[in-house]
């Protein structure tokens, strides 16, 4: 009989010590996603010895927040004394790279093999050594390998020790809960532009992700919106991956329920999601709203500079809005008419109450320009200035425009002349009007005075 190596001693240990424990039954999870990790809830049925002993509970994701972890609900009279996480338990790179130097054959996907010593890891390569060259393999690229006879079998990552005591031998049952880096969720949007009825329909998404390491496969999505606070230094942060993404059929699901959880809330779907790891999905969110929207043309130095921004705002209402509150994510919005399609731009949406006013900037004005000079300087004593401000609005489409000019000012301050009117919305702003007939332009000025 030939020997083992130690590293096929090991591996069969490893696996040996998976099956007799617990048969390699899949636990049931339930996942509570939030915009950059999850809640997760399993089931997990063991088989116990009586009196004291230590089971090991594998397959956990690689990027457990480890110090979140805690066990409930426990059954057949079952008592946890101890517990520790062990990252390293089944970590299959690192038995891999204890074995450096011994004979490989890889097996690409296009059926290619290539024979070599192994040389280690790095990254997503192998490293393999032929003759005086060394040679990098990324395994994507992989079908299969074997390291001294054994062939690939994909391992557990990560693992966690408890120490328990039971009343009897059988199965019992517990809930572990843990959060999980690297899962999370963003609201998409698809805004359809009809210039003429000042409507626009928008069609939602949830976009779901997942490089946490370990595959989703739940029954139920529950997304929540909201900004849950956490520690400083409450867990690692892991670097994101390339994904690949595919949408969900959408056409007969329903849409989410959404219901509210402590300040924040939460969006379920009784449908099923199954998502590899490094990959994501996208969900239908609401069903396609026709809504309701107020076009701007703004001309604000202190936020878009010397450009004319063209703007879009609607109230989140039954009427006018969505109906529902609006998680933060990004709209696309596209014109569509007889004369083909066009992207107008893209915004970012925050978290959005019922009721809540949403502004969308589209793009700058082509046609609208504006000349912004400053006419007069007197400063009138060592607390006090006089400043004066020459606006000129140019509009060289054939409609007739009207633009918003929003001026800020800080400290204490008054006008003291103006051309045309204005109002005070805030403490900071004065707000003027200008309507500029086609072709043609506008000219107003004012003084302010600081004190």
């Amino acid at each position: 009989m030939a020997k083992l190596s130690t590293f096929s001693l090991m591996f069969c240990i490893v696996l040996c010590l998976a099956v007799s424990t617990f048969g390699f039954q899949a636990p049931e999870r339930e996942y509570v996603i939030y915009n950059n990790f999850a809640y997760i809830i399993e089931t997990r049925t063991l088989q116990f010895i009586a009196g004291e002993h230590s089971y090991t509970i594998a397959d956990l994701p690689e990027q457990i927040q480890r110090e979140s972890i805690f066990i409930d609900k426990l059954t057949g009279g079952i008592e946890i004394l101890q517990q520790q996480f062990d990252a390293n338990v089944f970590n299959f790179n690192r038995l891999l790279n204890e074995h450096r130097g011994r004979p490989v054959q890889i097996t690409l996907i296009d059926g290619e093999i290539i024979q070599g010593a192994f040389y280690g890891i790095s990254g997503s390569d192998f490293l393999l050594r032929i003759r005086d060259s060394f040679i990098a393999i990324n395994k994507s690229s992989v079908r299969s390998y074997t390291i001294d006879g054994i062939s690939s079998i994909p391992p557990f990552k990560s693992a966690l020790n408890i120490f328990a005591s039971s009343r009897q031998a059988g199965q019992g049952t517990m809930q572990i809960h843990y959060l999980v880096n690297n899962i999370g969720w963003t609201g998409e949007y698809v805004g359809m532009y009809d210039p003429g009825a000042d409507n626009l329909q928008i069609k939602s998404w949830a976009r779901i992700k997942n490089n946490s390491g370990s595959n989703i496969d739940t029954d139920k999505i529950i997304l929540i919106a909201g900004e849950p606070h956490k520690a400083v230094g409450g867990g690692p942060v892991y670097p994101q991956a390339q994904f690949a993404l595919r949408a969900a059929d959408v056409e007969q699901a329903a849409a989410f329920q959404v219901e509210e959880a402590y300040i924040y809330h939460k969006y379920t779907l009784e449908q099923q999601l199954k998502l590899e790891t490094n990959n994501e999905q996208q969900v239908r969110l609401f069903p396609e709203n026709d809504i309701t929207i107020v076009q701007k043309f703004i001309f604000d130095v202190s936020r878009f500079g010397d450009k004319v921004m063209n703007t879009i705002e609607f109230t989140n209402d039954s009427e006018a809005g969505v109906g529902q509150p609006i998680p933060m994510g990004t709209i696309r919005l596209y014109q569509v008419d007889d004369r083909g399609s066009v992207f107008l731009g893209e915004d970012n949406i925050k978290n959005t109450p019922l009721d809540g006013l949403i502004t969308l900037q589209i793009g700058v004005a082509f046609d609208i320009t504006r000349k912004r000079t400053q006419k007069q300087y007197r400063r009138i004593d060592d607390r006090s200035r006089e400043e004066t401000y020459e606006i000129e609005l140019s509009n060289a489409s054939d409609e007739v425009k009207e633009v918003i000019v929003d001026e800020h000012f800080f400290g204490e301050w008054r006008i003291l002349a103006s051309t045309i009117d204005y109002t005070i919305p805030d403490s900071r702003t004065a707000e003027f009007k200008v309507t500029i007939p086609p072709e043609d332009k506008v000219v107003f000025s004012y003084t302010v005075r600081y004190n």
